[in-house]
């Protein structure tokens, strides 16, 4: 389908470390004009460390600032300046939770985040042959951080149940379930 919007202008009105935001001045596919302000973000990258008898996996906690709350969540993150999908997930991995994998499988699904105002993907891969290591060099925002291993059913009751909120989590756990052949 062809896009029913049309540009008239755009320019960037915010812009920090992480992202930016786009005002466009657009036509509306009813013919009105308006603005369509869209988030730009570099995709993202989610990681589930899975343990050899493909039972257990491991989350993170962290206080997550915007919503005043511990998340428990698989570890993730984004892409560094000419970073490869790969290579990101493989630094977050070992970053947040001191594991390192041999074997890694990316899940074909790419789930946009927001779809209606932001354009990040994000990538999910399942680390399997880990290595648990002492070292994790978390960002500072991460000091808080603890790693925890779970049984896949006891995921899926703390999604079940509220306990995990994180969208990125539920998305990537959903389609692992649904789609990743053990």
């Amino acid at each position: 389908m062809k896009n029913p919007y049309k540009i008239l202008s755009s320019k960037i009105v915010h812009k920090n470390p992480y992202w930016y935001v786009r005002d466009n001045i657009v036509i509306r596919p009813n013919k009105t004009k308006g603005h369509y302000y869209v988030i730009h973000k570099k995709d993202g990258i989610v990681i589930i460390p899975l343990t050899a008898d493909k039972k257990y996996t491991y989350l993170v906690r962290q206080w997550r600032f915007a919503v005043s709350e511990n998340a428990w969540e698989f570890p993730m993150g984004g892409l560094e300046d000419d970073e490869t999908i790969f290579a990101a997930a493989q630094r977050e991995l070992r970053e947040e939770t001191g594991i390192t994998a041999k074997k890694w499988t990316k899940l074909k699904f790419q789930p946009h985040i927001s779809n209606g105002f932001m354009t990040q993907k994000e990538n999910i891969f399942v680390a399997q042959n880990l290595t648990i290591q002492d070292t994790n060099k978390r960002e500072e925002s991460e000091g808080d951080m603890i790693m925890k291993k779970f049984s896949l059913q006891k995921v899926k009751e703390m999604i079940e149940t509220g306990r995990i909120k994180d969208s990125f989590t539920i998305m990537a756990f959903y389609y692992f379930q649904l789609n990743f052949k053990k």
